[in-house]
């Protein structure tokens, strides 16, 4: 009787997995979901519920007004099939996000390994704790970041770098993920194609242009460091084919081999 007045007195949070059944409809029964990250839950035949700060009893009547449109007499029983009260919730760039148990003093970093690790594309400065509501933000490349112990119910959000962005005359042009990286180093990943760097424009994420020429590139230019969010295009001077190069003298010489062919009719008709 006391664990069930304590589930019906158990307000929902953040994290919380639910099983839904709603009587005498079989695609409804046992329905497991889970309170999302904005306190939300989605389930069939209705649009997403706010089931945060609600008990179960509160969010069963949610739920049968909802679905009293479609279903006569409609009757919902919720089980809270796991609570997050003692967990943390990781989610964002992390290999493994999910729910993950709380012990005394785990810290940042502690949850963080749990999950899997960050992913490459990860914004190691943008890192958020959300905790009762209010956002903490976290740098984890801060030593003292060691020291940050979690507390049950926090949501850790990592977040994601802009991508860098590169195209033109290299072979693998896209997206890169680095908190930096100097020109050089992008170029060897990125694999410029063949022949000397003509010049290299970036376009920053505040929108100023930076324009470096090959003299400039050949006095260390290379050694800019991109930020996420910039923006580089790569030219090459370009080696021309001896066919190509063929062709030019030919349109040059045309006119000339044309007027001496004329010359020589003449002479031989003894026009000239």
């Amino acid at each position: 009787m006391i664990f069930l007045f304590l589930l019906n007195i158990h307000q929902i949070v953040k994290g919380d997995l639910l099983k839904i059944s709603v009587w005498g409809v079989e695609e409804l029964t046992g329905v497991e979901v889970r309170v999302d990250e904005d306190g939300y839950i989605a389930f069939p035949w209705t649009k997403r519920i706010k089931a945060e700060g609600l008990t179960l009893t509160q969010l069963e009547d949610t739920l049968e007004k909802h679905l009293s449109r479609y279903i006569k007499n409609c009757k919902v029983s919720i089980l809270l099939v796991e609570s997050s009260i003692n967990k943390v919730y990781v989610y964002g760039e992390v290999k493994n996000p999910g729910i993950y148990r709380i012990e005394p003093g785990m810290t940042l970093l502690d949850a963080l390994t749990l999950a899997g690790g960050v992913t490459p594309s990860a914004d190691l400065s943008n890192i958020k704790i959300i905790r009762k509501g209010k956002e903490i933000l976290c740098d984890i490349r801060n030593p003292n970041i060691s020291e940050f112990v979690l507390r049950p119910s926090d949501i850790i959000k990592v977040g994601k770098l802009n991508p860098i962005l590169i195209f033109g005359d290299v072979e693998k042009s896209g997206e890169y993920y680095y908190d930096k990286i100097k020109i050089f180093e992008l170029l060897a990943i990125a694999k410029v194609k063949t022949g000397k760097i003509k010049k290299i424009e970036i376009l920053t994420e505040n929108n100023r242009k930076i324009k470096f020429d090959r003299r400039k590139l050949e006095k260390g230019a290379l050694r800019y460091t991109l930020k996420p969010g910039d923006i580089v295009y790569v030219e090459v001077c370009k080696k021309r084919k001896l066919t190509d190069v063929a062709r030019d003298f030919a349109i040059i010489l045309s006119p000339v081999l044309t007027v001496i062919i004329i010359l020589n009719g003449l002479k031989n008709l003894g026009w000239l």
